[in-house]
């Protein structure tokens, strides 16, 4: 029986610290410089591969101006988009900007493209299985965590607020992901600061990421 035991919690053990996997499009369907991506409006999908009638062909290039947001053009159409890195998900075009912590889509809606903030809710569904945790949730700058002691932990920092997080880092933390910039990694109790060159004030206010152990 206590094999048994030590059996159950080894294994309960190693899925704590499993690290969390994003759908494969995420970084497979990603859209590089350059690249074409289309859409069919009969269909109503986005792909980079169509030869439908009515496909519209766009091409992504990279803002020269400051800031490194995307630009998809089309012959009848230039696409400004407010994200820096963005990738094909089951017929849908995605993007994340690292500047706010957020995700945006790109939908065909009364004959023109539109480009719409995507909610906490509708973030979730993409990411099963991954907490997200919401600047709004903040109460006096700070955000609280729970993990299990022995648990290494994998969620998300979603910005579902008006304010801007252009030119801000993790202070003094290197465990965050990639593509997603607000994707951290823990696997201690730790407070992890969020800051625009260490300043905390009316201006520039910080986000302090409270990693509490817990059951």
């Amino acid at each position: 029986m206590k094999k048994i035991w030590s059996l159950v919690c080894l294994v309960l053990l190693v899925g704590c610290s499993s690290e969390y996997k994003f759908p494969e499009a995420v970084t497979e369907d990603a859209v590089g410089e350059n690249y074409q991506v289309i859409y069919s409006p009969s269909s109503g999908i986005w792909s980079n591969g169509s030869m439908v009638e009515d496909r519209i062909v766009f091409t992504k290039h990279i803002s020269s101006g400051s800031g490194s947001y995307s630009e998809y053009v089309s012959p009848q159409k230039t696409l400004f988009m407010p994200t820096t890195y963005e990738f094909l998900y089951e017929g849908r075009l995605i993007g994340y900007t690292q500047h706010d912590l957020k995700f945006y889509e790109v939908k065909y809606e009364d004959n023109d493209f539109n480009i719409a903030e995507l909610s906490p809710e509708q973030v979730g569904r993409l990411f099963e299985g991954l907490e997200i945790i919401t600047a709004s949730s903040a109460l006096d700058g700070e955000l609280e965590v729970s993990k299990l002691p022995w648990e290494e932990k994998t969620f998300m920092l979603l910005n579902d607020t008006p304010e801007s997080y252009y030119h801000y880092s993790f202070e003094d933390f290197k465990n965050f992901g990639h593509p997603f910039k607000s994707v951290l990694k823990v696997n201690k109790a730790q407070k992890i600061v969020f800051s625009h060159f260490g300043a905390n004030d009316e201006q520039n206010p910080a986000l302090t990421i409270n990693v509490v152990n817990g059951f």
